[in-house]
């Protein structure tokens, strides 16, 4: 399944694959790769799902099995596509007045052949009528057109939502979750944040209080009235930041640990140098983050604490509290801000098992060269393993290599995509049979390269000019 688009914001024309594992976009700023990837989380929202299926009308009448014809298949894509533009993305990107998707020129639809769908399978529990009680079962086996149920006739919107899992590869119902770039001010300034949202809810109360009262009349301060409650009503970000804010605020002292990536908590702790805490005054109000350092009995409040470990202290949060065991879908934007080079390989090693060892995905936006070489790196070491039939073991005990050699990065799982000037390339289309060729960043790298050896030529030759007269 691929997404199209014209005329999203920056990006002129893009296609991308919905399929990888492990997304990277990269390129120049502002080019649209945080808007590209805020799509994708409407995409495979489960609130979108779930809203889509109950709009769908024109599917026909619900039957025990149904072959996926191109006619079924264009007729739900289609009405996905519709939904996800006039009604999703309005309300994604906080955007009532149309000033980013009022663009009549923008265009959204789904790419899908029949011969990619054959080889995925479904296995689907959907609760019966209550007349019949427990649950319909809908199964496509590997190698099938057609979709049975079983135990009773699935109504429409099951139907729907079935093909829609399906197309998407979204087996389980779980809303990805988006990491801002700015996640920094998050920690340090999260009780202040939490108070603004206070005072937006209390100016809302008095809004509406007041919009009451004038419902009986058509005045222009009825008018008024309306236009600042829809203002009020207005989130100052957008919905996956939204979503981000509603996890932190759900935090308690009390919060149960998932505790289901303890391995990768571990590289979390060492890049933070100890553990992210959630205290609160007497047990009472909202909870406060603070820095519990290594080996020390005293914990730091966010604003004392280093940049980067504000910057991963909600991906720690993720996986000490939010991530399920299989299937989730992290995105995270310019992940290496605020990290030495070498925590940013550790980042990226940790992000990368994350998505191979637990069938989930991740999308990262980034401008380090070094984290995307380090998943060149991973490519490579696959490469040797599986092609080659090497004990990659060896090669990076022999040669010192800083690899983890559990990691399995197949060159299919990745989708890499090269943002500049309106234009979304595809590298899989321009790279080697090895690893993904990051041009724009090896370009500038041979340019700093050159520029220093040129540097160092007249230096030399100064240098040498002085002993001759000397």
């Amino acid at each position: 399944m691929k997404l199209h688009l014209q005329n999203f914001g920056p990006i002129h024309e893009a296609s991308i694959d919905l399929t990888k594992k492990i997304y990277v976009f990269v390129g120049y700023n502002n080019s649209g790769k945080t808007y590209l990837s805020q799509l994708i989380w409407s995409i495979f929202s489960e609130d979108t799902l779930q809203r889509f299926t109950k709009s769908v009308t024109t599917l026909g009448k619900p039957t025990q099995e149904m072959q996926l014809t191109p006619t079924l298949l264009d007729a739900v894509t289609d009405q996905f596509a519709e939904f996800i533009l006039h009604e999703i993305l309005p309300e994604v990107f906080n955007d009532s007045r149309k000033e980013f998707i009022g663009n009549h020129q923008l265009q959204l639809n789904f790419r899908y052949t029949i011969e990619a769908l054959i080889p995925l399978e479904v296995d689907l529990h959907y609760p019966a009528l209550a007349s019949e009680g427990g649950l319909i079962r809908m199964v496509k086996p590997k190698g099938s057109e057609v979709i049975k149920a079983e135990h009773g006739i699935p109504t429409a919107v099951q139907w729907v939502d079935c093909i829609t899992r399906l197309l998407f590869h979204q087996t389980v119902g779980q809303t990805p979750l988006f990491l801002p770039a700015n996640r920094i001010f998050f920690p340090a300034f999260y009780k202040y944040l939490f108070q603004l949202e206070r005072e937006d809810k209390q100016r809302m109360e008095t809004e509406m209080s007041r919009l009451f009262r004038l419902l009986q009349s058509d005045t222009e301060e009825l008018q008024q009235a309306m236009k600042t409650l829809m203002e009020a009503f207005q989130s100052p970000y957008t919905a996956p930041t939204n979503v981000l804010f509603k996890k932190m605020y759900e935090l308690n002292t009390h919060s149960v640990p998932k505790n289901h990536y303890r391995d990768l908590m571990l590289i979390l702790h060492e890049l933070l140098g100890g553990d992210i805490i959630m205290r609160t005054v007497e047990g009472l109000g909202i909870v406060e983050f603070r820095l519990k350092l290594h080996k020390q009995a005293r914990d730091l409040p966010m604003f004392l604490a280093s940049s980067s470990a504000n910057q991963l202290t909600t991906l720690y949060l993720y996986l000490k509290y939010w991530a399920e065991k299989q299937n989730n879908f992290l995105m995270i934007d310019e992940p290496e801000e605020n990290l030495h080079p070498g925590n940013q390989v550790k980042l990226s090693n940790l992000l990368i098992r994350f998505a191979t060892e637990h069938q989930n995905r991740v999308l990262v936006n980034t401008h380090s060269p070094l984290m995307v070489e380090n998943i060149n790196n991973y490519v490579y070491l696959n490469i040797l393993r599986e092609r080659i039939g090497q004990d990659v073991k060896d090669i990076i005990r022999q040669n010192g290599l800083r690899l983890d050699p559990d990691i399995r990065l197949k060159r299919e799982d990745l989708g890499v995509y090269f943002f500049k000037r309106g234009k979304v390339t595809n590298l899989d289309n321009e790279s080697t049979d090895f690893g993904i060729h990051f041009r724009d960043f090896y370009r500038v790298s041979r340019e700093l390269s050159n520029t220093g050896k040129i540097l160092t030529d007249y230096i030399d030759f100064a240098d040498d000019e002085e002993d001759i007269f000397d």
